[in-house]
């Protein structure tokens, strides 16, 4: 069974950022990933990082949406560990009674993020298009998932 813990990067585990600098080699993360630092929590299994995420909030400008963005190492991909820490971070950030919605921007190419944002009951949203081609999100699927 995947058990996850996340932490809040601060200035007390600072010495993670080798951690992130490893990831961030990863060209497929950082392709699509600008790593906030302010609002970046490192995630592990027992003392293993696996990844990290990140919540954007102010999604479109509206105070009640979030964003989720998050990477997982290539050695844990495919093993359901992205689902099961997205699963964790809905539940994080609903916890927050301010927050409606929360959002990922995933690849279209990006077929297992699709299957683990659909398996966690996030749907495709429609939205204006005119915006979301101004951020430059034009190969990106946006899924949405309310209360």
């Amino acid at each position: 069974m995947i058990k996850l813990s996340f932490q809040k990067l601060n200035q007390e585990n600072i010495h993670h950022l080798e951690l992130i600098k490893e990831l961030s080699k990863d060209e497929e993360i950082t392709r699509f990933l600008n790593i906030d630092l302010k609002n970046c929590f490192l995630v592990f299994e027992m003392e293993n990082f696996i990844g990290l995420f990140n919540l954007c909030s102010g999604y479109f400008g509206n105070k009640e949406n979030v964003a989720i963005k998050y990477a997982i190492q290539k050695d844990y991909r495919g093993k359901h560990y992205g689902s099961k820490l997205l699963n964790q971070i809905v539940k994080y950030a609903f916890k927050d009674p301010d927050i409606e919605y929360i959002y990922l921007d995933i690849d279209y190419q990006n077929i297992s993020s699709i299957k683990c944002a659909e398996n966690n009951g996030f749907s495709k949203s429609l939205i204006d298009k005119d915006i979301y081609d101004d951020e430059g999100y034009g190969n990106h699927i946006p899924y949405k998932k309310g209360r």
